[in-house]
């Protein structure tokens, strides 16, 4: 019956829905907007990351880096963008590999540069072989010419005249995404970082630009068909959730689930996850990120399963908390409609004009009045409040799960949001906080209490909106999110 049910169910989401894409003319306006942004004076430049090892000779999956993936729509690795508005012959150029039958033997096809033209909208598709060699021929005005660089030998001296005479008067400005990308500077250094550094060197006159600041400013409003592609992420997301909720009834071990949820991304179509889903059962709801996802089904106790799809590159992220048994128990119910309420605040505080802390001001002022009600707390001050709920309630969502976003930014139409609320009782956490050490004897007695009655129930509920001109519209109604209505899902 089960069976019978998923193959359904993906037939229908495959007959009645549409998959959405991006056309290469919207990846070419974006381009304009970077070319207006960055002048005649400036060279933009973006690479691909190179494959990571998971061990010994084998590679993880390749992903495309966010940035180069919003300009181009190509998710191929060894490829590099080179901007330069100012000499229109190379305004746009993308080095990508070539086709070469042996490699594609062994590991697929690689694309040709026509079908990357098809994709990206730019005309000029150059071997990566000759990328560094072609920004190293812009800088200085002659050709490295060497046996394989067929474009650098096509190239005259200053073949870029603009460009040459800025870096003449030492106006010209390279643009890529350097030190702000990587807070953490123990970690390996990226393809941009040593580019600028190995640049800095040899060419000590030249100036350098952070694009970073510029494309999050681009990226955090979403087009149409940014929001399409999503909405699809999503509804697959949803898929998958309810999946789990009918998985769960008859699991005995939390990667059942998993493997369900597994299942049905592939099944509908989508290449992966968009971070790595939590599917956790009981006490393990409480933990935050919690990633093991092989524990025992707890079959009194509640099921979070935190998922996100990932479609052309786009994310969702929903999140959803129900009963094992099919039927929330009273104090499960009262934790779980307190989040829900919570969420519900956030979501109506997202109005064009505010700010994301207006949601964060909700959720907390509803939690904080939620977990007094159920003796929890003693007072609704945030100490108190972060010993139950310990992250902020939501996020911008695209081509990231936590995409990029300026936090002192107004909101305006047409952004993304994760609003994502919880509880998570963990006494023996509670009892061992300096906040509940420094309250009154019975303050403490009376929260004890409550603990004893709640630990262990963690509840997360999240969801996916995206902002109108007057508030915030739900995108991931398609799986049941009110207790009442998970109980009736699971009843079925």
């Amino acid at each position: 019956m089960l069976l019978l049910v998923f193959l359904s169910a993906g037939y229908l989401f495959g007959q009645t829905v549409t998959k959405p894409a991006i056309d290469p003319s919207e990846y070419a306006a974006r381009r304009v907007r970077v070319a207006k942004e960055i002048g005649p004076n400036g060279m933009l430049v973006l690479f691909s990351p190179k494959l990571q090892i998971r061990s010994g000779d084998q590679e993880w999956p390749f992903r495309q880096s966010n940035d180069l993936l919003y300009l181009t729509g190509i998710d191929e690795e060894e490829t590099t963008l080179v901007m330069v508005p100012g000499d229109p012959e190379f305004a746009e150029v993308l080095f990508v590999r070539d086709r070469n039958p042996q490699q594609e033997v062994w590991t697929g096809r690689i694309p040709s540069h026509e079908e990357i033209t098809k994709v990206s909208g730019i005309q000029r598709v150059e071997s990566s072989r000759v990328a560094r060699n072609f920004i190293n021929t812009a800088i200085t005005g002659w050709p490295w010419v060497t046996n394989f660089d067929a474009l650098t030998e096509r190239l005259p001296p200053r073949s870029l005249p603009h460009f040459y005479d800025a870096i003449v008067k030492g106006s010209a400005e390279i643009w890529t995404v350097d030190e702000a990308r990587i807070p953490d500077p123990t970690a390996p250094a990226t393809q941009e970082q040593l580019f600028v550094r190995d640049l800095r060197e040899r060419h000590p006159s030249l100036l350098f630009r952070e694009a970073q600041p510029m494309l999050v400013h681009m990226r955090e409003v979403k087009s149409a068909a940014e929001i399409a592609v999503i909405q699809h992420a999503i509804d697959i997301t949803e898929a998958a959730q309810k999946a789990a909720m009918k998985r769960v009834l008859t699991a005995t071990s939390e990667n059942q689930v998993d493997a369900v949820i597994d299942f049905t991304y592939k099944d509908l179509g989508t290449c992966c996850w968009a971070f790595p889903s939590i599917a956790a059962s009981g006490k393990n709801t409480t933990t935050l990120h919690y990633m093991t996802n092989n524990g025992p089904v707890d079959r009194q106790g509640l099921f979070l399963t935190d998922l996100g799809a990932e479609y052309l590159g786009y994310s969702a992220d929903v999140t959803r908390t129900y009963p094992a048994s099919g039927k929330f128990s009273a104090d499960q119910r009262a934790i779980h409609d307190a989040v829900f309420a919570a969420q519900e605040a956030a979501i109506a505080a997202l109005k064009p004009g505010g700010h994301f802390r207006d949601a964060d001001h909700a959720a907390i002022a509803v939690i904080g009045r939620e977990l007094a009600r159920l003796g929890l707390i003693s007072n609704a001050e945030p100490r108190q409040i972060f010993m139950y709920f310990r992250h902020v309630p939501g996020h911008h969502i695209g081509l990231e799960t936590h995409d990029v976003a300026d936090r002192d930014r107004k909101i305006e139409p047409n952004m993304v949001f994760a609003v994502e609320p919880g509880i998570y009782v963990r006494k023996n956490d509670v009892l061992a906080s300096p906040v509940y050490a420094k309250l009154s004897k019975e303050e403490q007695a009376s929260i004890a209490k409550a603990l004893d009655r709640y630990d262990g129930i963690g509840v997360r509920i999240e969801d996916n909106v995206v902002i109108t001109e007057t508030g915030a519209r739900l995108l991931s109604s398609g799986s049941p999110r009110k207790s009442d209505d998970i109980e009736r899902f699971m009843a079925r």
